[in-house]
């Protein structure tokens, strides 16, 4: 039988293409759920209008929402011989928009959260139509990466689909990884259409947001990026806009209209056999906020330090992160992939029975707490406790840490536990760069320092806690000086 690229359009489409239908597909991405709610992305807005409005459908000025697969089919039905479409990769949820409503809409404050690990394969080089052994390079790449997500027992839920000139994959994450609520601020401004001043929201800055909108792109999407770049003699990329949080992709059963014609797409392969355990978990453990050690490589065989190991029996519960566990509220989502993913490893590496009395009572205690599930999956040897990451996950929520903040590099006494935070009073701002995070500004501005001069270094210090109140606002900048500074400016 012939490959799916080497047939006509229409003996693909015969042959391959209509093994599945609309239905097959929005099962696969909804999980037959209701909840979950697909973007439709149209770019003629009068086209969305008059067909969400005939069809009853939500829609922003970026497309149509649809929870169900009859109104997929309908949307799909009146827009596929138009235009070209697309579908958010990731569920969508209504948010404030600009003008305070709560309305669905195509910008990262309305996705919901990750659901799928979404990988875009195309030409390096277009001219015209994809041709079928432009179509079989991309094809040879992405069963290079299905077989690699295999190799990691993460190709057992994915879905295989042919965008017109190029291939998408689809990996179902085991767990969706869930963004924050974000906070918004009311501004004033003129609106030069109204000829007035309006009210207008805009989300405020939130840097666990910030951190976790850019997991794939900056952890396991530039890993696939510099994975297929080794094929150098295939014509073939990955396009990394395809990890973008409000990302689209190819949606199937419809036309991709270009270079004066038009090709259809479709799904070329549905695999749902089970959960692909894991791929959360490894994809939250990419690119942490800081390294305070050096045991920062989760792949790597590191030893699990005395001090760090849970003890059985009564002292359990004075391990630091059953207390955080039990103690600390937490935000939406996030928590499984960080501090429940170190406590199973913790389980593993200590042997803590999860039958016995004393992890029974702590296990039930914060599901009742927290709301929401724990499982007792097992993560795999390659991952090793890091206690840096529980501490990064404390720092960017302001919850002290939960482990002792050490650092690697030569202690020197810059007398920073004998410099009040008050002294930012009598100084001017020290300048930061908006593009830097607080671990960067904090090792850059030490070269300011003197060790063993308090009136140099308090100087300085009160410049930047100025700067660090402009850039971050004050309480994130309290929390800093009383968590940080004392053991990050000490070198």
């Amino acid at each position: 039988m012939a490959e799916w690229f080497e047939l006509t359009e229409q003996d693909r489409i015969t042959t391959f293409y209509s093994k599945y239908t609309i239905q097959d597909f929005w099962l696969w991405w909804s999980d037959g759920n209701t909840n979950n709610y697909m973007e439709v992305r149209i770019r003629d807005y009068k086209l969305v209008v008059q067909i969400a409005k005939f069809l009853g459908l939500p829609y922003s000025i970026c497309g149509i929402y649809v929870n169900n697969a009859d109104d997929l089919k309908r949307v799909l039905k009146y827009t596929r011989d138009k235009t070209t479409i697309w579908f958010g990769i990731q569920p969508r949820k209504k948010n404030t928009n600009e003008w305070g409503e709560m309305k669905f809409g195509g910008k990262d404050s309305n996705v919901r959260g990750f659901k799928f690990l979404f990988v875009d394969i195309d030409r390096k080089i277009k001219n015209g139509e994809a041709s079928n052994k432009d179509l079989q390079d991309c094809d040879i790449v992405a069963n290079f990466l299905i077989n690699r997500m295999n190799d990691a027992k993460w190709a057992k839920n994915y879905c295989k689909i042919c965008s017109g000139n190029g291939v998408q994959l689809l990996f179902k994450l085991d767990e969706e990884l869930l963004l924050p609520k974000l906070k918004f601020k009311c501004i004033e401004e003129y609106d030069k259409f109204r000829l007035r001043k309006v009210k207008k929201f805009y989300p405020e800055t939130d840097e666990y947001f910030d951190i976790l909108k850019n997991k794939l792109k900056q952890g396991i999407g530039a890993e696939m990026d510099k994975f297929v770049k080794q094929f150098k003699e295939l014509n073939v990329m990955v396009d990394t806009s395809g990890f973008r949080l409000s990302g689209v992709g190819a949606i199937p059963f419809s036309k991709n209209f270009k270079y004066d014609g038009f090709r259809w797409r479709g799904v070329l392969e549905i695999k749902n056999e089970g959960k692909n355990e894991g791929l959360s978990d490894y994809i939250m453990s990419k690119e942490g906020l800081i390294r305070f050690t050096n045991n920062n490589n989760v792949f790597g065989k590191v030893l699990l330090a005395e001090e760090n190991k849970i003890k059985k029996g009564v002292e359990f519960y004075n391990h630091p992160l059953v207390k955080l566990m039990l103690t600390c509220e937490f935000p939406e989502g996030y928590i499984n992939n960080t501090l429940w993913f170190s406590m199973k490893i913790l389980i593993r590496d200590c042997e803590i029975d999860t039958h016995s009395k004393e992890f029974i009572a702590f296990h039930t205690a914060i599901i009742n707490k927290h709301k929401r599930s724990f499982s007792l999956n097992i993560p795999d040897k390659k991952f090793t406790f890091n206690p840096s990451v529980v501490n990064n996950y404390c720092i960017e929520h302001l919850i002290p840490p939960a482990f002792s903040l050490t650092n690697k590099n030569k202690f020197y006494n810059m007398c920073i536990g004998k410099i009040p935070f008050d002294c930012y009073k009598l100084e001017e701002e020290y300048k930061l760069s908006p593009e830097t995070n607080i671990f960067t500004d904090i090792s850059e501005f030490t070269y300011n320092l003197k060790e063993n001069n308090i009136t140099n270094n308090t100087k300085w210090v009160g410049q930047f806690i100025n700067g660090c109140i402009k850039k971050y606002g004050m309480e994130k900048t309290k929390y800093y000086y009383d968590y940080l500074f004392k053991t990050l400016m000490q070198v």
